[in-house]
């Protein structure tokens, strides 16, 4: 029964991972499926904001306690100028008399805040309320005028930036914080969007990649699996790579082997996985 349940556990992650990476909008003009969840995210951390102010803590265990014991002392509370928490923890200790486990667990939850803050993934007003960040603006890139360029360094600043980001997530939502904050990024035009970036079939030699001759589109699907890979199982992502081309009719039934998704991307985005796997 125990192995039952994990594996019913894992396949509602799987199914909830491909619904976050495969964007509603190659559907039909609607936003990508990404926002949607933390927009339900961020209406669930409101609901906790306004319960927490009737709420009495009587003992530090969780996120949710230790966000309604900042709520109850914002006066402690301040940001930074680079808008992270800075927090009087010696007043909070005579404030409500903690222990070193409550403690302990606060400075924890305001550590994963801070970090999160950090990434661009969530954002802190004055009154202390969270929000996911469901907009990511475009940056304008100038495309490189040189053939010869490396992308490792970038790529593995992303993929680190991810698993912060799963690592550091509140309230237990990491599987869908993450997904969406990867989402966002990779979906078209967003910011980490090398086919755009770079050009779809503009030719580069990867000098950090045993200077191998590669696409924008080739390097966009590499990154695509070096980055997701810091979090997602390589099925994952390779489904929902697949699912996408299904959305936009670019599909074909031969593909079937590859997760309905073209062989060479599917290819590239294996390269990108097996980089990760090497790596780590």
């Amino acid at each position: 029964m125990k192995s039952n349940r994990i594996f019913l556990t894992k396949f509602i992650i799987v199914i909830a991972c491909l619904f976050i990476l495969t964007p509603t909008n190659i559907y039909a003009a609607e936003p990508d499926s990404s926002n949607g969840v933390l927009n339900e995210i961020n209406n669930s951390i409101e609901d906790i904001y306004n319960d927490s102010i009737d709420l009495n803590v009587t003992a530090v265990s969780s996120d949710e306690d230790a966000y309604t014991l900042l709520l109850k002392h914002k006066d402690l509370v301040s940001l930074n100028s680079d808008k992270t928490l800075n927090v009087n923890y010696n007043s909070f200790v005579d404030a409500e008399k903690l222990s070193e486990n409550d403690l302990n667990t606060l400075k924890n939850f305001i550590e994963k805040i801070n970090v999160l803050i950090t990434e661009k993934a969530i954002t802190v007003d004055k009154d202390l309320l969270i929000n996911y960040v469901t907009d990511v603006p475009r940056e304008i890139v100038i495309r490189p005028m040189a053939q010869i360029i490396s992308i490792m360094s970038s790529t593995r600043s992303h993929a680190k930036s991810l698993k912060k980001v799963y690592d550091n997530a509140v309230f237990g939502t990491r599987h869908l914080v993450a997904g969406s904050y990867f989402a966002q990024r990779v979906k078209p035009g967003g910011v980490w969007d090398y086919k755009v970036q770079l050009g779809t079939t503009t030719k580069y030699t990867v000098s950090d990649l045993n200077k191998s001759l590669m696409t924008g589109e080739a390097i966009g699907n590499f990154h695509y699996g070096y980055v997701g890979r810091s979090i997602f199982s390589a099925t994952t992502l390779k489904s929902a790579a697949g699912l996408v081309q299904i959305g936009v009719g670019t599909s074909d039934i031969k593909f079937y082997k590859s997760f309905f998704d073209d062989p060479k991307d599917q290819a590239q985005i294996q390269k990108g996985i097996d980089k990760y796997n090497s790596e780590h």
